[in-house]
């Protein structure tokens, strides 16, 4: 059987092996299982997408039983991860696009390693948020983040949207608010004119089928993007808890982020992975990796990213899109306050917030202190969105649409973490008919994690 397939057969004995077969294909093997096994034993906090041919029997078995991770139990985990990096390290690419992907699973295998360390407490703070997100990130200055503030208070006022406080925000919201099928429509409708546009942009066809479902959960996130670990197709959670009111402009603004843009691309993936042309191992996404800057950037960025996207926004839909980036960006800074050696008093955060989200709930803010700096899931995964903002928003600032068509094309194909991005758009802006001629922004150069 081939490894890179999504098919299951035998599995045949190394002696019995062709000797031509790539030296990366057993080690991508024992990832994909190694992540799988964590996964059960973790509860399902590990895996996000599963792009793959599923669980192996013994493993639905096991989701069955009561998982409860000790700390031995993570540190045996955090040693095959370590072994697992030291093997890639010292293997050989047979190409230039395994040891792309190498070099992609040592930094996923890397944070997944930091991950393990703060489940038992024994880091935290920046060093914790910089092994994960991959790399050290500076706060966005005042200089950058008030006038997007003014341009989206402009926006508001001219929309006749109501933000100069939460509880007038609130009140705007429940008049604007849509049924639970209302929203659905709205979604699906979005979705319908978003993926036609990005076929234009891109030139290439869309072919994305995904199942809608409604939860109630008091968590940060209006929608969800994943898999049904079960049947493997796509399911967009919409969450309905009481405290998230979806209005018109939220929908359009979800519907790119989570469809447009996260289906759409892990759709790109799965195809690949089925015709052989990517490795199973990187169908398996995580949240508390570097690739999610990638993703969350991206994903907040994308109709900015296909400019058609955007001007067919409604007032409140451009509204939405603007304020969420804004707003992630904000909080990125936050998270970098709270974990840094100078952590700010609640009250400080809070008026640091309003001063570009006057909009914002007091208790938002709370909760938003919490998972930033107590949950090493979030602690991770949450600055990750303002990072990623950050880096493609600049990204927009150097590369035309020629270059921007490349560089969608080129993701829709592999998983990149921020320094292979980086490397990525430094190489495509080589051609300067791919870059903005009245661009001031530069793509720093990224060092390379150590392939053999």
């Amino acid at each position: 059987m081939s490894l890179l397939s999504s098919e299951r057969g035998f599995f045949v004995p190394s002696l019995l092996r062709r000797e031509n077969t790539p030296p990366e294909r057993e080690i991508y093997a024992r990832i994909l299982h190694a992540y799988r096994q964590w996964n059960v034993r973790e509860g399902g906090r590990i895996i996000d997408f599963d792009l793959t041919a599923g669980p192996e029997y013994h493993e639905e078995v096991a989701r069955g039983f009561s998982q409860q991770m000790t700390p031995e139990d993570r540190l045996h985990m955090e040693k095959v991860l370590d072994d697992l990096i030291g093997k890639m390290v010292s293997t050989q690419p047979s190409s230039p696009e395994h040891k792309h992907y190498l070099e992609f699973l040592i930094a996923r295998g890397e944070a997944s390693s930091w991950f393990l360390k703060r489940l038992r407490n024994e880091v935290n703070g920046l060093p914790y948020i910089e092994k994960t997100n991959g790399g050290t990130h500076e706060e966005t200055k005042d200089s950058y983040l008030g006038p997007k503030r003014d341009q989206l208070l402009e926006l508001a006022d001219s929309s006749e949207i109501l933000v100069n406080s939460p509880d007038e925000y609130l009140r705007w919201g429940e008049k604007k608010r849509l049924s639970n099928e209302e929203t659905k429509e709205h979604i699906r409708q979005a979705v319908r004119e978003s993926l036609r546009k990005i076929e234009r942009f891109t030139g290439q066809p869309v072919d994305l089928e995904y199942d809608i479902e409604s939860v109630k959960e008091n968590k940060y996130y209006y929608a969800w993007s994943r898999t049904n670990w079960e049947t493997l197709e796509f399911v967009l959670q919409l969450n309905f808890y009481k405290t998230k009111i979806w209005t018109p402009g939220k929908a359009e603004e979800l519907a790119n982020h989570e469809v447009v843009e996260h289906l759409r691309r892990m759709n790109d993936w799965r195809s690949r992975i089925k015709s052989g042309k990517m490795p199973d191992v990187v169908g398996q996404t995580i949240v508390h990796g570097p690739e999610s800057v990638v993703e969350e950037g991206l994903a907040l960025t994308i109709t900015h990213f296909v400019p058609e996207i955007y001007e067919g926004l409604s007032k409140e839909g451009k509204f939405q899109v603007d304020a969420s980036i804004l707003r992630y960006l904000v909080y990125g800074n936050v998270s970098l306050q709270l974990n840094g050696p100078n952590r700010p008093k609640i009250k400080d955060v809070i008026d640091y917030v309003h001063k570009y989200i006057p909009w914002e709930p007091d208790s938002d803010i709370r909760s938003q202190i919490k998972w930033r700096t107590q949950d090493a899931t979030n602690q991770a995964y949450l600055p990750s969105y303002a990072f990623g903002a950050k880096l493609f928003l600049d990204i927009i600032d150097i590369l035309n649409d020629r270059g921007r068509k490349q560089l969608i094309r080129d993701l829709s194909e592999r998983p990149y973490t921020p320094g292979q991005l980086k490397r990525s758009v430094l190489e495509i802006g080589r051609d300067k008919r791919n870059v903005n001629s009245n661009s001031k922004k530069e793509i720093s150069q990224p060092s390379a994690v150590a392939c053999a």
